[in-house]
């Protein structure tokens, strides 16, 4: 899911990161992807080497020097953290230095998004299949903020040497502070479900692409409306499956579905 957007910038003056803090809300460790989508100053393709050479560093990580690669018109670094039940984590990225290779990634803009990746099964009989987290949404508390160090360096003193003579003047750092102000969240709200990869939920958006593989097959009182409970979803659901018998390809199109789910069920046509 969407984030927020970002903005890295490093001069002499301004060092500007991002940082996320996930609240996991269940009541079981999770692992997050959180990934970092920078948009490069200009379409030559060759920002991934300039943008790994040390300039970033990701916060709250063991792993503290990201790696970008190009995706699209974008370059990625994805960061994983896992957040034991109802703990808070803190992410983010940054500049590491006010010099980077490249004048042109003083100041770079992007968005970020975080994911539920599938992971390695280690204990059931499919050992190390890469297998969903969750078989349903997975609930979170985000926190997205900019945060930017300025360092005045706009003090002067005089520069005298040994015979007491003054040579000339150098910068003096009068005054260093932090600032972090709060992003606006892509959903608008600080509680989100994030739908794990490898999974395709039973939610109204799935249940109406598979009535649309026959349409005119269900009349008005089947049809689920917006925001409807998950109460509906199964009384439609069992809708669904008493009428299958007349149509083979919403019998194909629900297994498909549920293979997704990773479900051992499957519906069979009555005429085969």
């Amino acid at each position: 899911m969407h984030v927020s957007t970002m903005v890295l910038q490093a001069d002499s003056d301004v060092r500007r990161g991002f940082r996320l803090h996930v609240t996991n809300l269940e009541d079981r460790q999770f692992t997050y992807a959180v990934k970092y989508r920078v948009t490069p100053p200009d379409d030559r393709p060759y920002w991934a080497s300039r943008l790994n050479d040390g300039y970033f560093a990701h916060v709250g990580t063991g792993t503290q020097s990201p790696s970008f690669s190009r995706d699209g018109g974008v370059y990625v670094s994805t960061t994983t953290v896992t957040i034991a039940a109802h703990q808070t984590r803190s992410v983010g990225l940054g500049p590491d230095r006010t010099t980077p290779v490249d004048a042109a990634l003083v100041r770079l803009e992007g968005y970020v998004t975080i994911e539920l990746p599938v992971l390695a099964d280690t204990q059931g009989r499919a050992a190390f299949r890469r297998t969903p987290q969750s078989s349903d949404n997975v609930r979170v508390l985000l926190n997205p903020e900019t945060t930017m160090m300025r360092v005045d360096t706009s003090g002067r003193a005089n520069y005298i040497d040994q015979d007491g003579y003054v040579r000339g003047t150098i910068p003096v750092t009068r005054l260093n502070f932090d600032v972090v102000e709060a992003l606006a969240l892509a959903s608008g709200k600080a509680e989100n479900s994030i739908v794990p990869d490898g999974i395709r939920l039973l939610d109204h958006a799935v249940l109406v692409e598979a009535m649309a593989a026959t349409q005119g097959l269900f009349t008005e009182s089947t049809t689920l409306v917006p925001n409807a409970s998950r109460a509906d979803h199964m009384r439609l659901l069992v809708t669904l499956l008493c009428e299958t018998d007349d149509d083979p390809a919403l019998t194909t199109a629900l297994n498909e579905i549920l293979g997704e789910n990773q479900s051992r069920v499957r519906l069979c046509d009555p005429r085969q």
